[in-house]
């Protein structure tokens, strides 16, 4: 009875978390404000430092966009099956067959984790080469 309890008051918190943290993303700003880049002055600093401001995206920005987002959840769920992987470690109470199974799942997070880390090495890399080659050639996306 604990267990479900525990594991029910984990869920709740965790719903609440990210309900709270995507709160700010929903926020929309009226029509009647002006936007922050116009009236901070950032694009002139930026364009005063030499940085453009105003660039076209193109379809490879966009794919490895898609895919450094994607790469992005699958390590964050590496890393709560990790938490998890701890937490179970933590609640075995010395029984040697579920610390043994918790170490299992912490050492197959940790390939994971190096899995998705090369993966994003990888897309990186790539992209950086088709960015440097192609992007004079490719259209624009917006």
């Amino acid at each position: 009875m604990q267990k479900k309890i525990s594991i029910l008051y984990f869920l709740v918190s965790t719903v609440i978390f990210l309900s709270l943290s995507f709160a700010g993303i929903a926020a929309e700003s009226t029509p009647s404000e002006k936007k922050f880049e116009e009236t901070s002055g950032l694009l002139s600093t930026g364009s005063n430092a030499g940085y453009g401001t105003l660039t076209k995206k193109t379809t490879i920005d966009f794919i490895g966009n898609i895919i450094t987002a994607l790469l992005s959840f699958v390590g964050i769920v590496f890393l709560g099956y990790m938490i998890y992987a701890g937490y179970l470690w933590m609640i075995a109470r010395g029984d040697e067959q579920k610390v043994t199974k918790a170490k299992g799942m912490i050492e197959q997070a940790i390939i994971g984790l190096v899995i998705v880390l090369s993966a994003y090495a990888i897309t990186l890399f790539v992209g950086s080469f088709f960015n440097r080659t192609y992007s004079s050639s490719a259209t624009p996306y917006d």
